[in-house]
Protein backbone atom coordinates (compact mmCIF):
# COMPACT_ATOMS: atom_id res chain seq x y z
CA UNK A 1 0.00 0.00 0.00
CA UNK A 2 1.17 3.44 -0.87
CA UNK A 3 0.69 6.45 2.05
CA UNK A 4 0.89 10.02 0.11
CA UNK A 5 3.04 11.89 1.60
CA UNK A 6 5.30 8.92 3.19
CA UNK A 7 8.84 8.06 3.14
CA UNK A 8 10.06 4.57 3.76
CA UNK A 9 13.62 4.23 4.82
CA UNK A 10 15.44 0.49 5.04
CA UNK A 11 18.98 0.58 7.18
CA UNK A 12 20.73 -3.09 6.33
CA UNK A 13 24.01 -4.19 7.39
CA UNK A 14 25.80 -5.69 4.81
CA UNK A 15 28.59 -7.97 6.06
CA UNK A 16 30.77 -9.40 2.64
CA UNK A 17 31.77 -13.12 2.64
CA UNK A 18 35.35 -12.38 3.50
CA UNK A 19 35.35 -9.83 6.57
CA UNK A 20 36.72 -10.93 9.72
CA UNK A 21 35.13 -11.22 12.89
CA UNK A 22 36.18 -8.03 13.93
CA UNK A 23 35.05 -6.32 11.43
CA UNK A 24 30.99 -7.65 11.65
CA UNK A 25 31.44 -7.08 15.40
CA UNK A 26 32.07 -3.26 14.45
CA UNK A 27 29.20 -3.44 12.05
CA UNK A 28 26.72 -4.92 14.52
CA UNK A 29 27.81 -2.11 17.18
CA UNK A 30 27.24 0.91 14.92
CA UNK A 31 23.88 -0.85 14.06
CA UNK A 32 23.00 -1.90 17.75
CA UNK A 33 24.27 2.50 18.52
CA UNK A 34 21.43 3.61 15.81
CA UNK A 35 18.75 1.33 16.77
CA UNK A 36 19.36 1.68 20.97
CA UNK A 37 19.06 5.72 19.56
CA UNK A 38 16.20 5.42 17.80
CA UNK A 39 14.73 3.23 20.60
CA UNK A 40 15.73 5.69 23.25
CA UNK A 41 13.87 9.00 21.58
CA UNK A 42 10.55 7.58 20.94
CA UNK A 43 10.46 6.18 24.69
CA UNK A 44 11.51 9.47 25.39
CA UNK A 45 8.93 11.22 23.31
CA UNK A 46 5.88 9.03 24.50
CA UNK A 47 7.48 10.41 28.02
CA UNK A 48 7.41 14.21 26.84
CA UNK A 49 3.73 13.95 25.91
CA UNK A 50 2.57 13.17 29.31
CA UNK A 51 4.88 15.74 31.11
CA UNK A 52 5.76 18.14 28.56
CA UNK A 53 8.98 18.14 30.51
CA UNK A 54 12.37 18.19 27.99
CA UNK A 55 14.03 16.54 30.88
CA UNK A 56 12.59 13.43 29.66
CA UNK A 57 15.57 13.32 27.20
CA UNK A 58 18.38 13.20 29.18
CA UNK A 59 18.47 10.13 29.62
CA UNK A 60 18.45 9.48 25.82
CA UNK A 61 21.55 11.06 25.64
CA UNK A 62 23.01 8.22 27.30
CA UNK A 63 21.78 5.59 24.50
CA UNK A 64 22.99 7.42 21.57
CA UNK A 65 20.42 10.57 21.07
CA UNK A 66 21.99 13.64 19.77
CA UNK A 67 21.13 16.47 18.42
CA UNK A 68 22.85 14.80 15.50
CA UNK A 69 20.19 12.13 15.01
CA UNK A 70 17.65 14.62 15.52
CA UNK A 71 18.65 16.96 12.91
CA UNK A 72 19.00 13.92 11.12
CA UNK A 73 15.41 12.23 11.13
CA UNK A 74 14.04 15.52 10.65
CA UNK A 75 16.06 15.65 6.97
CA UNK A 76 13.57 12.80 6.46
CA UNK A 77 10.76 14.87 6.98
CA UNK A 78 11.10 17.18 3.83
CA UNK A 79 11.62 21.00 3.92
CA UNK A 80 8.89 21.87 4.80
CA UNK A 81 8.49 19.48 7.68
CA UNK A 82 5.69 18.00 6.49
CA UNK A 83 6.41 14.41 5.40
CA UNK A 84 5.89 11.06 7.49
CA UNK A 85 8.65 8.43 7.33
CA UNK A 86 9.03 5.12 8.17
CA UNK A 87 12.79 4.06 9.29
CA UNK A 88 13.44 0.27 9.25
CA UNK A 89 16.71 -1.23 10.64
CA UNK A 90 18.02 -4.91 9.70
CA UNK A 91 21.38 -6.32 10.46
CA UNK A 92 22.84 -10.15 10.41
CA UNK A 93 21.61 -12.23 13.79
CA UNK A 94 24.27 -11.80 16.84
CA UNK A 95 24.48 -11.34 20.28
CA UNK A 96 23.53 -7.52 20.12
CA UNK A 97 20.26 -7.52 17.23
CA UNK A 98 18.08 -10.43 18.42
CA UNK A 99 15.36 -9.56 15.82
CA UNK A 100 15.86 -9.15 12.16
CA UNK A 101 14.49 -5.81 11.84
CA UNK A 102 13.35 -2.78 13.91
CA UNK A 103 10.94 -0.54 12.25
CA UNK A 104 10.63 2.99 14.15
CA UNK A 105 7.37 5.11 12.42
CA UNK A 106 7.63 9.49 12.59
CA UNK A 107 4.16 11.31 12.34
CA UNK A 108 3.57 14.61 12.55
CA UNK A 109 3.42 14.67 16.29
CA UNK A 110 6.98 13.11 16.54
CA UNK A 111 8.53 15.13 13.97
CA UNK A 112 7.66 18.32 16.26
CA UNK A 113 8.80 16.94 19.18
CA UNK A 114 12.45 16.05 17.16
CA UNK A 115 12.21 20.12 16.52
CA UNK A 116 12.38 20.81 20.42
CA UNK A 117 14.55 18.02 21.23
CA UNK A 118 17.32 18.94 18.60
CA UNK A 119 17.38 22.62 19.78
CA UNK A 120 17.17 21.16 23.46
CA UNK A 121 20.59 19.35 23.01
CA UNK A 122 21.87 22.67 21.38
CA UNK A 123 20.47 24.12 24.22
CA UNK A 124 18.80 26.51 22.53
CA UNK A 125 15.22 26.04 23.06
CA UNK A 126 11.63 27.42 24.12
CA UNK A 127 9.25 26.37 27.57
CA UNK A 128 6.18 27.82 26.63
CA UNK A 129 3.70 29.85 29.37
CA UNK A 130 6.20 30.16 32.11
CA UNK A 131 5.78 31.81 35.28
CA UNK A 132 8.84 32.93 37.12
CA UNK A 133 9.61 34.03 40.56
CA UNK A 134 12.92 35.72 41.59
CA UNK A 135 14.72 38.89 42.32
CA UNK A 136 16.12 41.46 39.97
CA UNK A 137 19.81 41.72 39.90
CA UNK A 138 20.27 44.27 36.99
CA UNK A 139 18.18 47.18 35.43
CA UNK A 140 19.12 48.71 31.96
CA UNK A 141 17.38 51.78 30.52
CA UNK A 142 18.61 53.70 27.49
CA UNK A 143 17.95 58.01 28.27
CA UNK A 144 14.87 59.37 27.90
CA UNK A 145 12.94 56.23 27.16
CA UNK A 146 10.74 54.77 29.69
CA UNK A 147 10.84 51.20 28.58
CA UNK A 148 13.93 49.18 29.81
CA UNK A 149 15.35 45.86 30.50
CA UNK A 150 15.48 44.10 33.75
CA UNK A 151 17.79 40.18 34.43
CA UNK A 152 15.80 38.18 37.00
CA UNK A 153 17.87 35.76 38.88
CA UNK A 154 15.08 32.36 38.60
CA UNK A 155 15.39 29.27 38.54
CA UNK A 156 13.77 27.49 35.29
CA UNK A 157 13.71 23.32 35.49
CA UNK A 158 15.74 23.10 38.28
CA UNK A 159 18.43 25.44 37.13
CA UNK A 160 19.28 29.09 37.66
CA UNK A 161 19.22 31.12 35.33
CA UNK A 162 19.48 35.31 34.74
CA UNK A 163 17.08 35.89 32.48
CA UNK A 164 16.33 38.95 30.62
CA UNK A 165 12.98 40.69 30.48
CA UNK A 166 11.96 43.85 28.60
CA UNK A 167 9.46 45.74 30.09
CA UNK A 168 6.94 48.59 29.07
CA UNK A 169 7.00 52.07 30.98
CA UNK A 170 4.66 51.58 33.55
CA UNK A 171 6.27 47.81 34.64
CA UNK A 172 9.44 48.93 34.13
CA UNK A 173 9.04 51.68 37.16
CA UNK A 174 7.55 48.95 39.29
CA UNK A 175 10.43 47.19 38.88
CA UNK A 176 13.09 49.75 40.21
CA UNK A 177 11.02 50.48 43.47
CA UNK A 178 11.11 46.05 44.15
CA UNK A 179 14.64 46.22 43.02
CA UNK A 180 15.49 48.86 45.23
CA UNK A 181 13.49 47.38 47.85
CA UNK A 182 14.84 44.35 47.74
CA UNK A 183 11.61 42.19 46.66
CA UNK A 184 10.78 39.31 44.67
CA UNK A 185 8.89 39.80 41.73
CA UNK A 186 6.81 37.41 39.54
CA UNK A 187 6.39 37.34 35.78
CA UNK A 188 5.11 35.00 32.85
CA UNK A 189 5.88 34.23 29.43
CA UNK A 190 7.73 32.13 26.87
CA UNK A 191 11.49 31.28 28.21
CA UNK A 192 13.87 31.30 25.34
CA UNK A 193 17.47 29.33 26.54
CA UNK A 194 20.65 29.64 24.90
CA UNK A 195 23.89 28.69 25.29
CA UNK A 196 25.03 31.58 27.14
CA UNK A 197 21.81 33.26 28.02
CA UNK A 198 18.03 33.02 28.38
CA UNK A 199 15.06 35.57 27.43
CA UNK A 200 11.30 36.30 28.10
CA UNK A 201 9.26 36.63 25.22
CA UNK A 202 5.95 37.58 25.59
CA UNK A 203 5.90 38.87 29.08
CA UNK A 204 2.71 40.09 30.66
CA UNK A 205 1.55 40.03 34.28
CA UNK A 206 4.53 41.42 36.15
CA UNK A 207 4.12 42.15 39.64
CA UNK A 208 5.69 42.47 43.10
CA UNK A 209 5.21 39.52 45.46
CA UNK A 210 4.62 40.96 49.29
CA UNK A 211 5.45 39.25 52.18
CA UNK A 212 2.24 38.68 53.30
CA UNK A 213 1.63 36.78 49.23
CA UNK A 214 4.16 34.06 50.72
CA UNK A 215 2.11 32.82 53.65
Amino acid sequence: MIVPNQAHFVVEQVVAGQATADALSLSQAITWNLVTGLDALVKASTTYEKTRNLKAFDDAVLSGASANLCDALLGFSGEKRNRTFEITVTAVAGPMFENESRKFAFDGNHIEVLEQVSGYYKDNYVLPDRVLTGYITKLVRPKDETAGTITLDSVVGDVERKIRVALTGDDYHLAVIAHDQGKLVRIQGNVHIKPKAAELLDSRNFGVIEPEDLF
